[in-house]
């Protein structure tokens, strides 16, 4: 008789004995093997354990030629991104020397043709020089001072919160604060002839003569004129001081007048004090 797997349960009196019922139930509390089925168990658990190691090893073996493909990838990339920057690099070296070289001529070419202008205006300076008589044509600026006379200003003032509050009782009525007052200041305008032909388009010669010449080389000063308002205030009255606070001469106004009669370019010029005229810059009589 084939021997049979025993399934045991205990009796009332708590005995092992054998379960009628040839599988496991809810009274089952030991499995007898017979010899065989337990040798062909531990077969079964031996093999189980040699597939789960060759399965590690595989996933060890995986997991290694992965890595190493990944880093044979990664190798492959930085090369590739390497060998682009190089390109790149090289590409924006020569469009930075290139640049470079267009603005060394670019600069070339400027500087010849600041010095040509220069030579024309020059040229133009000593011709206006010496058809107006002026001595020292080659060393003289151009610039002329014609006449100086005394002018009232017409002004808006804007009364601070102080100068308000002092005002009487009918100015208030007719005015809010904030507000402003017509107010006058003696001033002195004056006529300036500049150098340059009244046949040259004024906009060509308004930065020139504004920044270049009545600043930057000093003529204002020369004319005892030590401020001036900026281009985009050109006509605001106001009152000049220096750092220690007293008042100077300075230019709140300026106009260009086209004196085709002379010839030239004049300027009338709107000060806060008189000019002071050297002997050098009046005209001849």
């Amino acid at each position: 008789m084939k021997k049979m797997t025993k399934y045991m349960k205990k009796n009332s009196l708590g005995i092992l004995v054998e379960s009628e019922d040839q599988h496991i139930n809810s009274d089952t509390v030991e499995i007898r093997l017979t010899i065989s089925e337990y040798k062909n168990l531990l077969d079964q658990m031996q093999l189980l354990q040699k597939e789960l190691k060759e399965a590690n090893e595989n996933l060890i073996l995986a997991k290694k030629q992965s890595t190493q493909e990944f880093e044979e990838k990664l190798q492959y990339f930085k090369e590739k991104a390497a060998q682009k920057m190089f390109e790149l690099q090289k590409e924006a070296n020569i469009k930075i020397k290139s640049a470079l070289d267009a603005k060394a001529v670019a600069e070339d070419q400027l500087k010849n043709q600041i010095e040509l202008n220069e030579n024309l205006k020059r040229i133009a300076r000593e011709r206006a020089n010496a058809a107006r008589g002026i001595a020292n044509k080659k060393q003289h600026d151009g610039y002329l001072v014609l006449s100086c006379r005394q002018w009232t200003e017409h002004y808006k003032y804007e009364l601070s919160e102080a100068e308000y509050a002092e005002k009487s009782v009918e100015f208030k009525r007719t005015h809010s604060y904030p507000c402003a007052e017509y107010r006058t200041a003696p001033v002195w305008k004056s006529l300036l002839q500049t150098p340059y032909v009244s046949s040259i388009p004024l906009q060509n010669l308004i930065d020139l003569i504004e920044e270049n010449d009545l600043w930057d080389k000093g003529i204002l000063r020369d004319i005892g004129c030590t401020q001036m308002n900026a281009s985009n205030i050109n006509g605001y009255y106001q009152k000049f001081t220096n750092l220690n606070g007293d008042n100077v001469n300075g230019l709140f106004r300026w106009n260009y007048i086209a004196n085709f009669r002379s010839g030239f370019w004049e300027m009338e010029l709107y000060t806060t004090q008189c000019l002071q005229v050297p002997e050098y810059r009046r005209p001849r009589i």
